[in-house]
């Protein structure tokens, strides 16, 4: 016990030195003569204050708030933000200069000092205790997405592409459009529908989005079964079986009984993935002529698909037979993606989005990176391992822990170029000390291969053949906290992907936009996203780890090099793979199966 007290001693004494800042939540209420103030901090009670200078314009708010934050050493989350004014201003203001997310609150007019003390308590229960924000799942699961900034920042992003969205959305009139996928929470498909919906609301397109029930069962076929088995990263001995499809049909037979109300008002249904494909069986049912679209984000291996027999042709088998009733098949824009039996009448080929405003591309300023990388080493600290030191560079793959995205491989190629750099030490002015290695993910309610995986990982580091290595290597399953990887990435020298199985990785366009380098394998959509020698490096053989060494090493040690690569990869980072052009395909694309 002694011991075991001491080193929580120890562990309190490591995160205190961290000196992050108290968390803090607040509400802000705008009046004729200023404007009132109350905040919550984790280890406080509620403070008010009234200011009474008859300013409201959104700088002088913003530079009052900052300095407050600076002069009680607090870091605020969220804000509650009423009153008269440009509200929505403020509200941008507080996300991308403060880094607080805005609750516009229309209701509140006249608050008292308890009314405002309460909206700041209030504002504190949306948030996880992690200052994760709460997904609220409305009525028959649909997803409440947040509001962050205004049409004015999305429109200067590219107003060529503003003006085709607006057009679009003109033509879609008040017809409705919904989305229907397994998560609101995790991975790549999540994140692209909080952006799309949320900016689909700011011009008023009726956009709705419904996720599946939650079940674990379910979870695992739809994971092990379809996801890996179609992607051909499922192992010898993992098929579809009968037991599979009775849990799988039962529970979508359950979820198509929850969403009927809602598909029947909608005039254009998006089923993304295979997860939900068995809900077009009914909604065909319920109503033949409904425009439908089947929206595929993964690597389908057609090889595997086409050869009769394998498990792979089983479990594609099973979710055409739904599937091919879509009016619309989209795959990520690589032919070999698709399978012989899907007819190529059918079929539009489409990249993946990221969004600029969000958390894991927005600016962050040097304070609030500081701030994220301190907060990914509190998270280090607690599970066991040394922090990440942040005089040294290091290299990063973010991917979920996941049996596709070739983390053994990352592992490899980084002990390979440790091995070089001590048989060929670079000269010092060239790097700043040893490199260090970041694995990095989110996890997701329906990937139940997370954690087995990162336990995996986790031992593998701590293997004879890495252990001389383990302090740094890094390896953290990440709260939904999107700035984390944010800053991660911004202060990463390079990015790796070294994906065995890959769909249209928007996790390099990520880093591309920050002018990170990325080293991946010929896999996938990947190379339609990296220009070979001009924005990254593209090794031409899955699993020469040896090559990625080589690679990393020319990257890490000729600064001529890699300034170049800098350069090319934010220049060439695909600008329609953002949410506007997204956006503007999707509207299009049902404006033309509802004429």
């Amino acid at each position: 016990m002694a011991k075991l007290s001491q080193e929580l001693t120890d562990l309190y004494r490591r995160i205190g030195e961290l000196g992050l800042p108290t968390l803090s939540f607040a509400a802000i209420h705008l009046n004729s003569k200023g404007f009132s103030w109350a905040e919550l901090g984790r280890e406080r009670g509620v403070t008010y204050q009234k200011v009474n200078q008859g300013k409201k314009e959104t700088d002088f708010l913003i530079a009052w708030i900052k300095k407050r934050m600076e002069a009680e050493k607090v870091k605020y989350v969220a804000v509650n933000i009423s009153g008269k004014g440009d509200l929505e201003e403020l509200g941008a203001g507080l996300w991308l200069k403060l880094d607080a997310v805005p609750l516009i609150d229309r209701r509140t007019k006249n608050p008292s000092k308890r009314r405002l003390d309460w909206l700041a308590r209030r504002t504190q229960t949306k948030f996880e205790a992690d200052d994760v924000v709460k997904v609220k799942l409305k009525s028959r699961n649909q997803v409440e997405v947040a509001w962050l900034v205004r049409s004015q920042e999305y429109e200067k992003v590219d107003k060529k592409w503003w003006r085709r969205l607006v057009s679009q959305a003109e033509e879609f009139g008040s017809k409705k459009i919904l989305f229907i996928n397994a998560t609101p929470r995790g991975g790549g498909v999540a994140m692209m529908r909080h952006a799309l919906v949320r900016l689909y609301k700011l011009i008023g397109v009726d956009a709705r989005w419904h996720v599946l029930q939650e079940r674990a069962e379910a979870f695992e076929v739809t994971k092990r079964k379809f996801h890996n088995v179609l992607q051909g990263a499922a192992g010898r001995g993992v098929s579809l079986t009968g037991k599979d499809r009775q849990v799988y049909e039962a529970w979508i037979g359950e979820n198509a009984e929850m969403l009927k109300p809602v598909i029947e008002r909608a005039d254009v249904v998006v089923i993304d993935d295979p997860q939900p494909s068995g809900l077009i069986k009914f909604i065909r049912r319920w109503a033949e002529d409904k425009k439908i679209i089947y929206r595929s984000h993964i690597h389908l291996d057609s090889k595997l698909i086409n050869r009769s027999g394998t498990a792979a042709r089983r479990s594609f088998e099973y979710i055409w037979a739904n599937a091919k009733k879509a009016n619309v098949f989209i795959s990520h824009p690589m032919l070999e993606f698709i399978p012989k039996v899907v007819s190529r009448d059918q079929v539009v080929l489409w990249g993946a989005a990221t969004d600029p405003w969000d958390g894991i591309n927005k600016p962050l300023t040097r304070a609030q990176t500081n701030y994220y990388l301190k907060r990914f080493n509190k998270i280090l600290l607690e599970e066991g391992q040394e922090p990440l030191d942040l005089t040294r560079d290091y290299i990063i793959q973010i991917a979920r822990f996941d049996p596709s995205k070739g983390i053994e491989d990352v592992l490899e190629a980084f002990r390979l170029l440790r091995a070089k750099m001590e048989s060929k030490p670079p000269r010092k002015a060239r790097l700043r000390g040893k490199p260090q290695l970041v694995l990095a993910g989110h996890g997701s309610i329906d990937d139940p291969d997370g954690a087995p995986i990162f336990n995996l990982i986790s031992g593998l580091v701590g293997s004879q053949r890495y252990r001389h290595l383990k302090d740094d290597i890094k390896i953290a399953r990440l709260p939904a906290v999107d700035q984390i990887l944010n800053a991660l990435l911004r202060r990463s020298k390079v990015a790796l992907q070294l994906s065995h199985k890959e769909g249209f990785e928007i996790k390099v366009t990520e880093a591309l936009m920050k002018g990170v380098p990325v080293v991946s394998y010929n896999v996938g959509g990947i190379p339609l996203q990296i220009k070979d020698g001009v924005s990254g490096l593209v090794v031409k053989k899955t699993g020469n780890t040896r090559q990625v060494a080589e690679k990393l090493y020319r990257l890490l040690t000729d600064k001529r090099f890699y300034q170049k690569m800098s350069r090319g990869a934010k220049r060439e980072a695909i600008k329609e793979g953002l949410t506007v052009p997204n956006a503007a395909v999707w509207l299009y694309l049902a404006n033309k199966l509802v004429e």
